[in-house]
């Protein structure tokens, strides 16, 4: 008996430690007109011209990717977690691809995807700094991988502990043009698809 429950514990435990936290992780689920993914909210830097597209043509798995094209600034899409606590490890990965237009590919200094993480208390005010991780740039000298046009690639995977008080975190994923020059035409735009959120095992217990 004692056994049997040991295996019914650390069944619970792999369950739990496996679990994607982030809510409409492959925005699957859509509403609105234009289509945004529930869930998510947008944010467009100053001064930038941002697209932001459901995408049921380019998918990694699914009926929907979402679409971030942005030029002269950046487009970001972002969700606050709750149920954390404090020295929780946890790791954060996504699929994405580039754009097939030659003005939308990825292809100029400090053209990137990036995710940054805020950390918020019980009350809603931040601690400390957000921190913060490239997942895709067009650098062959970094650790971030180069986008592909034709098929979709893993991000580089971002680990990170929870400080103390941590009560939920802000996820923020951000579209790049790194070359802000006016140009009407040039930007970076990505697909994104399954972001996930996953605690490291027992972290959640």
């Amino acid at each position: 008996m004692k056994r049997v429950a040991l295996v019914c514990v650390l069944s619970l435990l792999v369950s739990a430690a496996s679990a994607n936290l982030v809510v409409n992780s492959g925005f699957e689920s859509m509403s609105g007109n234009p289509l945004m993914p529930d869930g998510w909210s947008t944010y467009t830097g100053t001064g930038a011209t941002v697209y932001y597209a459901a995408k049921t043509d380019v998918v990694y798995e699914g009926d929907y990717s979402f679409k971030i094209a942005a030029r002269n600034g950046y487009g970001m899409i972002h969700q606050t977690i709750g149920g954390f606590s404090g020295g929780q490890s946890l790791s954060l990965w996504l699929y994405g691809r580039g754009d097939t237009n030659a003005d939308w590919q990825m292809d100029e200094p400090g053209d990137k995807v990036d995710v940054s993480i805020k950390f918020l208390n019980a009350g809603g005010g931040q601690i400390g700094s957000e921190i913060s991780m490239v997942l895709f740039d067009a650098n062959p000298d970094t650790e971030a991988e180069i986008l592909s046009t034709t098929e979709w690639l893993k991000s580089s995977v971002f680990s990170f502990v929870t400080p103390e008080n941590t009560a939920s975190l802000q996820i923020k994923i951000r579209s790049v043009d790194g070359t802000p020059d006016g140009n009407q035409r040039d930007g970076t735009g990505v697909h994104l698809d399954n972001i996930t959120l996953i605690p490291e095992p027992g972290t959640m217990v």
